[in-house]
């Protein structure tokens, strides 16, 4: 998609009744791919096999409201992750065996959460992953997120993907920057 603004669009959910009003929705034009749902004339969801996997573009800004406080956004990021064809595998499990074939066995003994690790990446729970890994929204919400998973883990640092797939006007990336480096950090230290 080479994005050419924003607006906002009434978007109806699969299986939903009635669309939501005020829905952000960058504004673009699809340069490769198939667009698997238009909005008012708007592709908000286009695919494009890419390598071994596909690329998944989704217009519609999940972190403003109404979206954000939608209750079943979690099953629509999980359906747009899933794999596209079921009886196309996902190269994923492969390649994540290999690297833990490399394990010296004796690593069981001492990281008695590999094999919990192990079966998680070989099965990644897409709705788990949302509720649980993946954080967004504002900044209280990340703050407390990302505290609890330095808390638990011990993290001491991590790494942040604020444009997922390069496709996000530059001016709103460096605004998300900003806020995150004005907002959150400050209360990490």
């Amino acid at each position: 998609m080479r994005v050419t603004g924003a607006r906002r669009v009434a978007f109806a959910p699969n299986g939903e009744t009635g669309a939501m009003a005020g829905v952000w929705a960058l504004t673009g034009n699809r340069v490769a791919g198939r667009t698997v749902t238009a909005v008012q004339g708007v592709p908000v969801h286009v695919e494009n096999d890419w390598g071994r996997g596909r690329v998944i573009y989704l217009a519609l800004d999940a972190g403003r409201p109404p979206l954000a406080g939608w209750s079943g956004l979690p099953k629509l990021l999980e359906g747009l992750l899933a794999p596209a064809v079921a009886d196309k595998p996902y190269p994923r499990p492969q390649w994540n065996e290999a690297i833990f074939s490399q394990l010296p066995d004796s690593y069981a003994d001492h990281l008695p959460r590999l094999a919990t690790i192990r079966e998680t990446i070989a099965n990644p729970p897409y709705e788990k992953f949302f509720r649980d890994q993946a954080v967004f929204g504002d900044a209280a919400e990340v703050v407390d997120r990302l505290q609890a998973a330095r808390d638990e883990f011990g993290l001491s640092q991590i790494i942040c993907w604020f444009d997922q797939g390069s496709m996000l006007p530059r001016a709103e990336v460096e605004r998300a920057m900003r806020r995150f480096t004005d907002e959150v950090m400050p209360k990490l230290r």
